[in-house]
């Protein structure tokens, strides 16, 4: 207790978001086009009554939704029934970005002790660090267009 007490009046968790130099994120709207012309576009935004991701895929034979608070994919193919998909047995109850958190931690440790492999290549993952990295100049940068590969 006393550390946290100590955490809280003298650090910058005890601040007030409201009054201090904070410019964390709270809502956003990034747009992408990759080279292959695909697009993509986010919107992230701390202005929800519930919690969680909602992903929507669109393409040329249907559309795919995942409501993550409702551990649920929707599966729509053009011309078809919906097909829901129940997905809870892939969450962990909802630890750390619905469980995402901590499957990475175990493959790192399967990786330390050689009973894994790396499920993403490192330039695939230095590419979609780059893709957040070009998000967030653009956000300071009043919406200006950054390329991720100049």
């Amino acid at each position: 207790q006393e550390k946290l007490d100590k955490a809280l009046a003298e650090g910058p968790y005890g601040r007030c978001v409201f009054h201090c130099d904070n410019d964390v994120v709270d809502h956003q709207f990034t747009q992408m086009t990759f080279e292959n012309g695909v697009k993509a576009s986010l919107l992230m935004t701390a202005f929800t009554a519930g919690g969680g991701r909602r992903m929507h895929f669109l393409g040329t034979k249907g559309d795919l939704t995942l409501e993550e608070m409702d551990n649920t994919i929707y599966l729509h193919k053009f011309g078809k029934a919906v097909e829901k998909i129940n997905i809870s047995h892939l969450s962990d109850n909802g630890y750390g970005h619905g469980g995402g958190d901590f499957c990475l931690i175990q493959t790192l440790y399967a990786m330390l002790e050689g009973t894994a492999e790396c499920a993403t290549s490192l330039d695939a993952s230095v590419e979609s660090h780059l893709i957040g990295i070009c998000a967030e100049q653009s956000r300071i940068n009043s919406g200006a267009l950054v390329k991720v590969h100049d």
